[in-house]
């Protein structure tokens, strides 16, 4: 027995030492599973943290498209508004495209006092030392043409179609010309 005693004596201390190799082992797989442990909580946490900023980035940029549709809306009907009244203009200004009148008289001794007031219909301009005087404002050269015509039927019969381009007097066949 002494020798089974022998024997087994160094097997149970071979054993108690492998036991606490093990255990020491355990204990530090332990520590190292507690490690990994809190860092993947803290990634978690990390995720959670970037899940939230990117829902918020999200939320934003929705918020940012719903807001860049209406402004581009608002634009779209501005810019509608701005043609119009820029066509508006274009329309009833002298400084823009043809227009035509028709010239009756042209006077360089009597001339009318300055402060009369003129209107679309009737317009008095110095030109040459003369006073010229012309009715209505036409952007068809036949609008024009037929407002000579009726003219001359009762009896103005010196009436003429003059022209103007962009605000200036222009020979009627420069302007005829290029309408075609």
């Amino acid at each position: 027995m002494k020798q089974l005693l022998l024997c087994c004596l160094p097997l149970f201390f071979f054993s108690c030492k492998a036991t606490k190799d093990a255990q020491s082992q355990a204990a530090a797989y332990q520590t190292k599973a507690e490690t990994v442990e809190q860092e993947l909580n803290s990634v978690k946490g990390q995720l959670a943290t970037v899940y939230d900023k990117n829902k918020a980035l999200k939320a934003d940029a929705e918020e940012l498209s719903y807001t860049n549709q209406k402004l581009a809306e608002e634009n779209k009907l501005l810019m509608e508004q701005l043609q119009s009244v820029t066509t508006e203009m274009q329309e009833s200004s002298d400084d823009y495209g043809v227009w035509f009148r028709v010239q009756i008289g042209a006077f360089g001794q009597y001339k009318v006092d300055s402060n009369v007031a003129t209107t679309d219909e009737l317009s008095i301009e110095e030109q040459e030392q003369m006073q010229k005087f012309s009715l209505g404002r036409f952007r068809a050269y036949s609008d024009a043409k037929d407002l000579q015509k009726h003219l001359m039927s009762i009896g103005i019969i010196d009436a003429w179609v003059v022209s103007y381009k962009d605000g200036v007097r222009v020979p009627v066949e420069s302007v005829i010309n290029t309408m075609n």
